[in-house]
Parts: C-alpha cells; structure tokens; sequence
C-alpha cells in the first residue's frame, strides 16, 4: 500500500523510465489521488490482477477511477472498494476474471448495486463482508445475505471480516449458505493476497 504524501509526484509519463517488479496488488491509501492510482495502474498493467480503493471519492476522481477500471476490466481477480461511490463510476464495465469482492462498507439498495453487469458476469467465488454490515447480517428481518447468495451463482466461499467475536448468522441464512454450498469464513485482518488463496 502508498500513501500519496509519502512518495514524490510521479506523472504518467515518468513511469516508463522505471523498473518495475512483477506488482500484483496496488492499493492507494487513505489520501491518495485517483489520478496516480490510474498513473500505476497503466505501468503495472502486465502483472497486476488486484486493486483497493480506499478513499472516499472526490470531485477530481470521477474521470481516474473509470480509466483505471477500464484498463484493468478483463484481467482484474481481486477488488476491495471501502466507499460505495466506486460502484456509481464503474457499473458500466464486465469484470470478466473478478473472483473476490471485498466490500467494506454497506451500500444503500445493495440489491441495485448486485444487479449490475459487472457483478453479475463476474465468477465471483469468494465475498468478503467487512464489520459494517454485521448489523444487517445479525438481522433475521433482513434478506442482505439471501440477496447476495441469489445474485451471485459462483459464490463458494462467504468471509466475514473484523466482526464482533459474538457475531452470528441467524439459523435462516445459515441454512442457506449450507443450500447454496457456500462455506462460510471469519478472518480478522487478511490481506487481498491472503483471501485469495482461501
């Protein structure tokens, strides 16, 4: 991971002087610009089949973000987005290769953000759910979770991320998951890299 203020500005057309090694996962910290995370993006395109988002979306965002996704549509496997304004920009791309979503935050109408394209063509096999949404889970009143196990057919493995150690899943969607041959994971702080090898 990089933080923006740690490193110098470095402009898209300075990449090509560098060595890069074989970067699998790029994730830009809290404060950096989307614009270099696209500038990365574009230099480590070869071998890069991971990206985080972290911070929350500005302004300046709303034309990088959809340039470094489209450059990374049919070879990305892994992405983990903290704020649900990502999903807005991106909804348009077919993320072919996505095996893991990691979702930090609960999104308002999950169910219209599943029902896009990208989530929906992608073989989606393992879904990380992060502390946040516990409370939607614990709720035997919300069908969060029976949404997600409909819309995504290749699901085999449900994560749970930081939960609370007393966090239970109602018996209802226990017994879905079980339906479904979802098997169900608690991790407490798991990298990208490490999740995808669950």
């Amino acid at each position: 991971m990089f933080y923006a203020r740690n490193i110098p500005q470095i402009l898209a057309s300075d990449l090509g002087r560098f060595q890069l090694p074989n970067i699998t996962h790029l994730a830009g910290g809290e404060h950096c610009a989307a614009k270099l995370v696209f500038s990365l993006a574009a230099a480590l395109k070869p071998t890069l089949t991971m990206l985080s988002i972290f911070q929350p979306i500005c302004q300046d965002d709303r034309r990088s973000i959809p340039r470094t996704f489209k450059i990374l549509e049919a070879q990305l496997q892994g992405l983990h987005i903290e704020d649900p304004d990502v999903l807005d920009l991106t909804s348009h791309f077919k993320l072919s290769s996505l095996r893991l979503l990691r979702i930090d935050s609960y999104i308002e109408g999950w169910e219209d953000h599943s029902e896009m394209d990208m989530f929906l063509d992608a073989p989606i096999e393992i879904l990380v759910l992060g502390s946040c949404i516990q409370t939607h889970l614990e709720d035997p009143e919300q069908t969060l979770l029976l949404d997600l196990l409909d819309k995504f057919r290749s699901l085999r493995r449900l994560v749970f991320c930081e939960m609370d150690s007393n966090f239970s899943l109602p018996e209802d969607s226990m017994r879905a998951c079980r339906d479904h041959q979802v098997r169900c994971l608690y991790r407490d702080c798991s990298s990208l890299s490490e999740l995808m090898e669950l």
